[in-house]
């Protein structure tokens, strides 16, 4: 009997072929998955540099999935890594990026560009209409420096590829706080959330029903509101009122006054300690929940 390994070529052009004697047997279909996960390992090694730089581009997002699904078990994680032409026993980051992306050409054009900027392999999927899934190999973590992208994207820790799934919760989560207000950078790192991430796993019915982030809710949408949480982010991450007035372009008594109306409406003073704090943490809030 002679049966087909779909999807591979071999040297001479045609398709890889695995012969013996007999009628199918039980563990045909998973001798052909052995083989066909070999084969691809092989040819991935082998590959002339220009091939496997082609090789670390558009990934399957079936197999992207499978690679960061908690549910998945080792040796499922382990097959995708291998199909997608990473080594199971390699070290990976995993980046979340979102936008809007209306073919696979723009994430084709992306995957390039971090390929580029990173100068190591990456592994690009679309794993939704506005999410895209970057994998990464190397023990060192990239860094953002150098790359030109107006996206906002949040990059994970370096971790074993079996723990993948973990890495892409990090990703996630540091997700929502990329280009928040004028304090959070666009790309930025898992690490630079710290703490704070916390925040992002409190329930949405608990965050909506704070009174101070209702506060908020309410500034946004009087008359102006976008330019008053403007001018209230502005002064909660300036050292003083000054350097607030010209980060946003407004004359100090400008912003003066304009920061002694939000300050009414809260009945708190965003100058002294603990209520800056109460007004900091319930403005990032509401921020968050607009980014999920």
């Amino acid at each position: 009997m002679r049966l087909e390994i779909d999807g591979h070529e071999d040297s001479a052009g045609g398709s890889v072929w695995l012969d013996r004697s007999g009628t199918r047997g039980d563990l045909d279909d998973f001798i052909l998955e052995r083989m066909a996960i070999t084969v691809s390992a092989v040819v991935n090694r082998s590959a002339p540099s220009g091939e496997a730089d082609l090789a670390a581009g558009l990934a399957d997002p079936a197999l992207a999935q499978l690679l960061v699904n908690e549910k998945a078990n080792e040796a499922e994680r382990s097959r995708a890594a291998r199909l997608m032409g990473i080594d199971p026993s390699s070290h990976v980051q995993l980046i979340a990026i979102q936008g809007e992306f209306s073919d696979s050409t723009q994430v084709e054009r992306l995957g390039v560009s971090l390929r580029d900027a990173w100068q190591r392999p990456a592994f690009t999927a679309q794993l939704s209409r506005e999410i895209i899934i970057v994998v990464t190999t190397g023990r060192m973590p990239i860094s953002w420096s150098g790359v030109s992208i107006d996206l906002r994207a949040a990059s994970s820790g370096v971790v074993e590829v079996l723990a993948a799934p973990v890495a892409w919760n990090q990703a996630r989560s540091a997700l929502r706080f990329a280009g928040l207000g004028r304090s959070w950078p666009r790309q930025l790192e898992a690490t630079q959330v710290g703490v704070l991430g916390a925040l992002a796993k409190l329930e949405p019915a608990l965050v909506r029903d704070d009174p101070d982030v209702r506060k908020i809710e309410s500034l946004a949408a009087s008359p102006g509101g976008d330019e008053s949480i403007r001018i209230l982010d502005t002064v909660l991450h300036s050292d003083s009122l000054r350097s607030a007035a010209r980060d946003a372009n407004f004359h100090h008594s400008s912003i003066q006054s304009r920061l002694a109306t939000i300050e009414r409406r809260f009945g708190l003073s965003v100058r002294s300690g603990l209520d800056r704090q109460r007004v900091a943490t319930a403005l990032l809030l509401w921020q968050l929940q607009g980014a999920s």
